[in-house]
């Protein structure tokens, strides 16, 4: 389960759920540089135990896990995408960030020692039987879990990658090398393309782990209803757009691969949101457990052979408050996903996975104790701190008023609306009155703009023009900076006349977080770390840096979240760090 940070390295994201469940003894084991075999023996060992455990437990709990034997592949601390056999299942190509340097693409034979990298900033999607590669360039986070990129084609024979088409979120390849499958968005909405554009699939949610069948008449793929949330079912469609859902929705769903005979398909996913149960399902949907296991583990590949990919992910978020002219941030340890900071800079707000809804909590950001404020993802301060607006995923029509302090919380019905909390961070500006907060909303025909709400009677009307997310209201609530979907560009409304003109001297790739006090300039960053944060004119366009944001470490990093106060002197931000670990297991049934 998730919500939304922002790229580290790139990109962005949301709240941050789905943290690594893994044991204490694989942590110690895989997280402190053991020697190599100890890390292989631990891991094997506690695989081992709890696929007898599953056994036990219930029925269609079969497996031969006993029988299984795993063997590392990857050692270096870090982040590893995703990863494949060749089709004669004699190598293995993944691509990792080591020790917080550039994603690469490696391949690893199977009866070698070493890695070798080919020298391509790349995640390999699917190969194909003539040893061409099915790649996505520069592949980056955008939200949480969702990643962009240019797809290419690469011949494990040597050359360079031949870019086909950009923008694409996930792809895979067919085994003759003819055709691909893709992901791209129009919009707000997702489709899955097979052949390249040919629709069989759309969703207002997000679409992973997309996998062309052996005999190329399926795209099996994981649909995650709600973006970016890892929540989701294994789905299937054939070249006519039949769709079939093949099983339930879990609340973390992540890895998917056929069979070599294209009668199962493998995946993993978790019944709690924390450990990880390796299945198979049938095209019926019949399924049954592999082997559960404490820890987070996705599946990535299937040789002819009987052998499989997985990976072992030890998930951290790091929470820090950095002030301008300190050397370091201030590590905020018991926080989980900040949503908001106040004008001030003197307070966050974080959200904690609890139960079937995020609770809300304010802090200091002097490290003081958290106060909880109540159930549902904070995402917005009033300028005087005294108030955060909040929205429930269990109601999901409405908005809640707490109080930070002394007070009684007040609750807004939205009709239609469905907020975008936990899409995109910074999510509610106010008014410097209070009597006015913006926020971006879907209507029922799932189109997304920023809507006002009227604090005081809770009455709505549109801000922005259809296609518009992310705005930001000015403290004098005449004015919203936001950003038009289709250019990508932020524009600037006027609140009275509805006119929108261009925002100067925002670039590309930069997220606008807050307006400054006075109302004559917004505060940006660059979507990276580490992170400049520039106070931008929306008159002149004119551009001053205000400071320098970089993390305590960035070995992992997969993305970040940064929010700022309203001078950009003070910045809190969220960073979420996998180390991982790649393993060819034989033996699996």
């Amino acid at each position: 389960m998730d919500a939304a940070l922002q790229v580290a390295g790139s990109t962005a994201v949301e709240p941050i759920s789905g943290t690594s469940s893994e044991s204490a003894v694989i942590r110690k084991q895989l997280g402190r540089g053991r020697p190599r075999w100890i890390g292989i023996a631990v891991l094997a060992a506690v695989i081992l135990v709890a696929a007898a455990a599953a056994y036990l437990a219930g029925r269609n709990r079969v497996s031969s896990v006993t029988d299984a034997t795993y063997r590392q592949l990857t050692f270096d601390p870090g982040y590893t995408g995703p990863a494949r056999f060749t089709r004669d299942g004699n190598t293995a190509i993944y691509s990792a960030s080591r020790n917080g340097g550039p994603r690469q693409l490696y391949a690893h034979r199977m009866n070698g020692m070493q890695s070798t990298s080919l020298n391509v900033n790349a995640d390999v999607m699917g190969t194909a039987d003539n040893g061409d590669m099915a790649l996505i360039l520069n592949r980056h986070f955008l939200a949480s879990w969702l990643q962009r990129g240019t797809l290419a084609r690469m011949s494990l024979d040597g050359g360079a990658p031949r870019p086909i088409l950009e923008d694409v979120y996930d792809a895979d390849i067919t085994r003759d090398g003819k055709e691909f499958a893709v992901v791209r968005r129009d919009g707000e909405i997702e489709r899955l393309e097979f052949p390249i554009g040919k629709v069989l699939f759309r969703t207002p949610g997000w679409i992973s782990d997309v996998r062309i069948s052996p005999d190329a008449s399926h795209v099996a793929f994981i649909h995650h209803p709600i973006t970016p949330d890892d929540s989701g079912e294994v789905a299937l469609v054939d070249r006519q757009a039949s769709v079939k859902s093949l099983t339930a929705t879990y609340p973390t769903a992540r890895g998917l691969c056929w069979t070599p005979d294209g009668n199962e398909l493998w995946y993993t996913a978790s019944q709690t949101g924390y450990d990880t149960d390796l299945q198979a399902v049938t095209l019926r949907g019949k399924i049954r457990i592999i082997m559960h296991t404490p820890i987070e583990l996705d599946v990535q590949d299937f040789s002819a052979a009987g052998k499989a990919l997985v990976e072992s992910v030890r998930f951290q978020v790091e929470v820090g408050v950095k002030r301008m002219g300190a050397d370091r941030p201030r590590d905020l340890e018991n926080s989980v996903d900040v949503g908001a900071i106040s004008p001030s800079g003197d307070s966050i707000v974080f959200n904690r996975p609890e139960g079937p809804d995020y609770q809300a909590y304010a802090q200091r950001t002097d490290g003081a104790a958290e106060v909880k404020l109540g159930e549902g993802f904070g995402s917005g301060f009033s300028w005087d701190d005294s108030m955060v607006l909040s929205g429930r995923r269990s109601e999901p029509h409405k908005l809640f008023l707490y109080p930070t302090g002394a007070g009684e919380q007040k609750v807004f019905d939205l009709a239609e609306l469905t907020p975008a909390f936990g899409i995109w961070v910074n999510g509610v500006t106010f008014s410097r009155d209070g009597q006015w907060a913006l926020f971006s909303a879907f209507n029922s025909k799932q189109e997304v703009r920023d809507y006002l709400l009227d604090l005081r009677n809770g009455k709505l009307r549109p801000a922005t023009p259809a296609g518009t997310r992310a705005g930001k209201l000015s403290p004098d609530a005449t004015r919203v900076v936001t950003l038009d979907v289709a250019s990508q560009k932020y524009i600037l409304v006027d609140l009275a006349s509805g006119k929108a003109s261009n925002a100067p001297g925002i670039q590309n790739d930069e997220e606008v977080l807050t307006w400054n006090p006075d109302g004559s300039a917004v505060v940006v960053w660059n979507l990276e770390f580490p992170a400049e944060v520039t106070l931008v004119n929306v008159t002149t366009g004119k551009r001053q840096r205000v400071q320098t944001v970089e993390p305590l470490t960035m070995s992992g990093s997969m993305f970040a979240r940064i929010v700022a106060s309203a001078d950009g002197k003070t910045v809190a931000y969220c960073q979420r760090r996998a180390l991982c670990a790649i393993y060819a297991a034989d033996g699996l049934r």
